[in-house]
């Protein structure tokens, strides 16, 4: 009728047609409809668009559908140092409501790793590609296509350019060591060029503390080669440590490139000392639910060694597990040591260090090693002290509680008054010792709340 748009029910057939399946046309007049055709793979089809009218009458128009192939992606990945790898991530997006399969693969694997190679994308989502660019020449471009197929939704085509230069200085390596003793590693090379190396190893920074095996030994290597280098460090003082491991291209394989190569290592020795125990913080022991707080004084030595230029540095300090069985707890939750003061006495440094082990009800029943480190910044020597943390569990009390205290455990052991408390139990295990002929005060080994007692 007059003066009511007139409504239609719109048909979209052929495949990777999108568009609202809706139109209202007002009365006497015209309207723009619009739609997208997004294809997943090359095609050539027909297609039509189908407007329905109970009240108007239907009309459509045919199509002629034609989706050609995508013009391949080109990236430049740019230089990257012989010996060394470039990543690149390429972005995947499904456009479809359904989960779909993929699988990559590069055209120059010699050059050119992909990852992964098979996956899948969930529904309207996306997820990235690596792309791992390793040269092999120098100065000459390498190149590769990478091609991602999809039987869903088609094919991506990337076209990746990349060139190789000279290498510098590679990536540094820390090896650990205790104050006169020694320690080994080894740093494993691959010979990243498309023909044989010979190559000698040294050290061009001298260090007394430094060995490479088998020095002034040369050793050829085939293209893509592997081969493993020894080095020990074997540290006398405690101070910084560092030399550079050298790995050159002998004469004899010069000539086929334009200039020498060589790869220098930086290599950081770091030497601990463990501090003597025991100390009270050697042991520290306390019921879950409750918090043990131990006022130290740490002594490191030898530290104006490590920092000649302020005796009085900050220090570091962190905490980690001895064993990897316990790599599901966060140490840091139930055991922190900060530093409150420092004092530098002659060459060594006394660190005034407040420690508080709070254990929690999942903290196992058999102590835990963990061990304390501190140094003054990172890549120096370090200091370490091995603690032990002993969740105990008190036993049931047969006597009636009065007020109580609250103690905290310094070098001697404090008390103070606490408020009284109305409650009975008691939340914290005190181990003591014989009170001996000299009428001593028994140790205390737990901080916290504890009733003295009456006896009978």
């Amino acid at each position: 009728s007059s003066g009511i748009n007139a409504e239609y029910g719109v048909n979209l057939q052929g495949e990777g047609l999108i568009g609202e399946d809706t139109l209202f046309l007002p009365p006497g007049g015209d309207c723009i409809y619009s739609f997208i055709y997004q294809p997943m793979q090359p095609t050539v089809s027909e297609g039509g668009v189908y407007f329905t009218s109970d009240s108007a009458g239907d009309f459509w128009y045919s199509l002629n559908l034609t989706a050609h192939p995508a013009d391949p992606i080109n990236i430049d990945l740019g230089e990257c140092e012989v010996g060394k790898m470039k990543t690149v991530l390429l972005t995947l997006k499904n456009p479809l409501k359904e989960e779909v399969s993929f699988s990559a693969k590069s055209s120059n694997t010699n050059n050119f790793g992909i990852g992964p190679a098979f996956g899948s994308i969930s529904p309207l989502g996306r997820c990235e590609l690596s792309v791992v660019f390793t040269p092999s020449l120098i100065n000459i471009p390498h190149k590769t296509q990478i091609i991602v197929l999809s039987d869903k939704i088609g094919e991506w085509i990337y076209n990746v350019f990349a060139q190789g230069v000279i290498p510098e200085m590679g990536k540094p390596q820390t090896i650990f060591s205790n104050l006169s003793a020694s320690s080994s590693s080894k740093i494993t090379f691959r010979n990243p060029m498309e023909y044989p190396l010979t190559l000698l190893p040294t050290l061009i920074e001298s260090s007394e503390a430094f060995r490479i095996d088998s020095p002034n030994a040369s050793t050829t290597l085939s293209p893509f080669e592997t081969f493993e280098i020894p080095f020990s460090f074997s540290p006398t003082t405690m101070s910084n440590h560092s030399t550079v491991l050298s790995i050159q291209q002998s004469p004899e394989t010069q000539r086929l490139t334009s200039s020498q190569l060589k790869w220098d290592i930086p290599i950081y020795g770091v030497c601990e000392m463990e501090l003597l125990t025991p100390t009270p913080m050697s042991l520290l022991q306390c019921e879950p639910g409750s918090n043990l707080t131990k006022n130290v004084v740490l002594i490191l030595p030898h530290f104006r060694n490590v920092n000649s230029n302020n005796s009085d540095g900050d220090v570091d300090v962190w905490i980690e597990f001895e064993s990897a069985n316990e790599i599901g707890l966060n140490v840091s939750e139930i055991l922190s040591a900060n530093v409150e003061s420092r004092e530098a006495n002659n060459s060594n440094l006394h660190l005034h260090v407040v420690t508080k082990f709070a254990p929690s009800i999942a903290l196992s029943n058999v102590p835990i090693n963990c061990y304390v480190y501190l140094n003054h910044k990172a890549g120096s020597p370090r200091w370490k002290l091995k603690v032990i943390l002993d969740r105990t569990i008190s036993q049931p009390s047969q006597v009636q509680s009065e007020p109580s205290f609250d103690l905290v455990e310094t070098n001697s052991t404090s008390l103070r008054p606490f408020s009284p408390q109305t409650q009975s139990s008691s939340s914290l295990n005190i181990a003591q010792n014989p009170v001996n002929s000299a009428n001593k005060l028994p140790s205390i080994s737990s901080v916290g709340r504890k009733s003295r007692k009456n006896h009978s």
